[in-house]
């Protein structure tokens, strides 16, 4: 044994001489205390200490631990059995060592031996732990999507049927699938749906699969996915021995074909909807029934019976004709505006702006999106986030307009980040707040930049996501025609390339026609969608039939030409222009006053006077029909133009003395003058310019005189 092991020197131990005789006594008198420490407890002298004991208390305490081997009860000796786990079950058979490589998520082990099963036709053993690849597989963008579609659906097919576990949950694939901010992979849904449904987990996934499908796929597409939805149901009630036919549908199947064609209608695909609903085989009774609520006045069928079901469907459907446009059905045209609905406040007195901000807020009459932005920046400029969460707090309250208020605030913060040119900002917030459908596709470089830039981020953390309406809470929120216009203003403007702005057009056409059902240019599906991922991704020729997702129609306005009439006159011209303009003329897309002004402008720039004239003259005759109809409240058509503006002449007056048609630009002035009946004072940027062309007026008078004069 070694000496280091106490602690205590023996010296201390050796001092203490215990005699045990004076323990005999029961009790001890306290004074007797000191003479009997002294008579029995006697220390050592050093002179009698041994040399030994010397030696071990003048030791140095080690360093290193003591061995545990020289206590009694680790020793072997000791005769203490020690404890042995016991060992682990190894696979004995490929099935089992599948199961077991999924369990230790050796994923692409588990897949190389599965395609060598199937290869020697060997069929695992159904089990929940298989979804766990099939996960992996949807998570990991990294080969052709085609590729990836299979494989998904080989790992998915793997789940056991609701009668051997009823109590698994299928949320966590639901919400990885279709609850995530990017774009649904549709054929991927598509399959887990189908599969699901074979399984007999229709019940769980009906409410969310379905409204997907018809959102972001053409009607043809979802209406085949419905019926085969039906069938697979179908096929897995007769497999378990449920008594159903095929021609009688239960309750729950009127349930999802009354949803159904409730998400036709709130994504303005009413028509084709049921247009491809009919065309695919088995007929069903209640669908022009169950499409009365959406179709207008002109367009409403005699019904001859209505269901239960049918009778819900109707009664939502109206509540649903309540709710803000730009969240359902889009009924007509009306332009991007910012209309002025409550005076702007002083953006020098920052608590009046807040004070001015939250009564509108708590009133009917809500405030501009521009002064909201506004305000946004100023907390942003004095560091008081305080007042800005409770504004936004008050804004997203529930109550009346509350989805109106929500929309507006996030239309703010958009253009908060538009203001201060930091357009990655402006993405992360479209993307968390709608559905990225319908957008360019460069939209998803953009927001993939690079995060070593601190430009790029926004001050302010992303707000969550809206609340969904309580009538369409899984049919998710669509974005309004100012939000998404203003996504495809940032991505136009900053491209400066010619090639890639007509990329960009092309692009633009092919979604308005696609969201209108109209025959497209070129083959659209061809074009990767998968850029709103998290992870970048390559064209595979696999891919060329893979389904593209479709914009709600009606979503597309002049706001989205305007930038490309912009850019485009800038680099090519009128002719460009009017083909623009004729393009939207094809689409009904009336052209806004932006659109007009910029065509205006560009002749004013080549000094195409005359077609500048005609123009002028059809704006202003647009004037004299707008207060001619008024009263008949007859609606605007196609072929009138916007009534020129003060901006509008602004800009004419501005272009024509940079090209020095002096003459030209004092006509105009006197059309501003007669037409608009401008006063001095209404607006500074038109007075400056106004005064500038007097100056330049005189002195071209006076140089003419002193010409005259010599």
């Amino acid at each position: 044994m070694s000496t280091w092991v106490f602690t205590t020197p023996w010296s201390s131990l050796a001092r203490l001489r215990v005699r045990l005789d004076f323990l005999q006594s029961s009790r001890i008198h306290p004074l007797l205390w000191s003479p009997i420490l002294r008579s029995h407890y006697s220390a050592l002298a050093s002179e009698e200490e041994p040399p030994s004991m010397i030696a071990m208390r003048n030791e140095p305490y080690p360093r290193e631990k003591p061995d545990s081997s020289i206590f009694e009860e680790h020793s072997p000796e000791y005769g203490r059995p020690s404890i042995v786990k016991p060992a682990e079950d190894v696979p004995t058979t490929s099935l089992e060592m599948l199961l077991q490589l999924v369990r230790d998520r050796n994923f692409d082990d588990a897949e190389r031996l599965l395609s060598e099963l199937n290869a020697v036709g060997v069929t695992p053993k159904p089990s929940f732990w298989y979804a766990n690849v099939a996960v992996n597989i949807y998570r990991k963008v990294d080969g052709p999507q085609s590729e990836r579609l299979k494989r998904f659906t080989t790992w998915w097919s793997l789940i056991p049927d609701a009668s051997e576990d009823r109590d698994y949950d299928l949320k966590r694939m639901q919400g990885l699938l279709l609850g995530a901010p990017h774009i649904p992979d549709m054929p991927i849904a598509i399959r887990y749906g189908l599969i699901a449904s074979a399984k007999g987990y229709a019940p769980q996934v009906w409410e969310r699969t379905i409204p997907a499908v018809i959102r972001y796929c053409p009607p043809t597409v979802s209406a085949r996915f419905l019926y085969e939805f039906r069938a697979a149901h179908f096929q897995y009630c007769r497999k378990v021995g449920e008594p159903v036919e095929e021609t009688t549908f239960t309750e729950d199947e009127k349930a999802w074909f009354s949803l159904a064609v409730r998400s036709y209608g709130i994504s303005g695909l009413i028509r084709p909807g049921l247009a491809s609903l009919k065309r695919v085989p088995p007929p069903l009774a209640p669908e022009e029934a169950a499409a009365y609520g959406f179709l207008p006045s002109s367009d409403k069928v005699s019904l001859t019976s209505l269901g239960p079901a049918i009778d819900d469907l109707i009664r939502t459907t109206t509540a649903i004709a309540k709710l803000p446009r730009e969240t359902t059905n889009w009924k007509s045209e009306t332009q991007v505006v910012f209309e002025d609905k409550v005076p702007p406040a002083d953006p020098s007195d920052f608590q009046n702006n807040f004070e001015h901000l939250k009564t509108a807020f708590q009133g009917k009459k809500l405030p501009r999106a521009p002064d909201v932005a506004q305000f946004i920046q100023q907390c942003a400029e004095l560091g008081r986030p305080g007042e800005l969460m409770l504004l936004r707090a008050i804004a997203r309250s529930e109550g009346f307009q509350w989805k109106k208020r929500t929309s507006l605030w996030t239309l703010s913060e958009m253009l908060y980040y538009f203001y201060t040119g930091k357009y990655r900002g402006l993405i992360l917030t479209y993307m968390r707040h709608f559905q990225a459908v319908g957008l360019p596709l460069k939209t998803g470089e953009l927001r993939r930049r690079s995060p070593e830039d601190p430009t790029d981020y926004p001050n302010f953390k992303p707000f969550e996501p809206l609340p969904f309406s309580t009538l369409s809470r899984s049919l998710g929120f669509w974005p309004s025609r100012k939000q998404h216009a203003l996504v495809w203003k940032v991505i136009v403007e900053s491209t400066t390339s010619v090639p890639e702005l007509e990329d960009l057009y092309l692009e633009l056409l092919e979604y308005v026609k696609l969201s209108r059902g109209r025959p497209t240019l070129r083959d659209y599906n061809r074009k990767s969608w998968a850029a709103f991922r998290r992870e970048p991704q390559e064209m595979f020729p696999q891919d060329a039939n893979y389904i593209q997702p479709i914009p709600p129609p009606m979503l597309f306005d002049a706001a989205h030409f305007a930038p490309f009439l912009k850019m485009l006159a800038r680099f090519k011209g009128s002719d460009r222009t009017f083909d623009i303009l004729s393009d939207m003329h094809q689409l009904r897309i009336i052209p806004s006053i932006e659109c007009i002004t910029t065509l205006c402008s560009t002749l004013a720039l080549e000094g195409s006077l005359d077609k500048l004239t005609m123009l002028l003259d059809r704006m202003e005759s647009t004037d004299m029909i707008f207060r001619t109809y008024r009263q008949t409240k007859r609606k605007r058509t196609l072929n009138i133009l916007a009534p020129p503006t003060v901006q509008t002449y602004t800009i004419l007056i501005r272009y024509l003395m940079r090209q020095n048609y002096v003459e030209e630009a004092q006509k105009v002035a006197e059309r501003l003058k007669t037409n608009l009946k401008y006063v001095s004072g209404t607006d500074d940027l038109t007075d400056e310019i106004l005064k500038r062309l007097e100056n330049t007026v005189r002195s071209q008078q006076e140089e003419l005189d002193t010409q005259v004069i010599l």
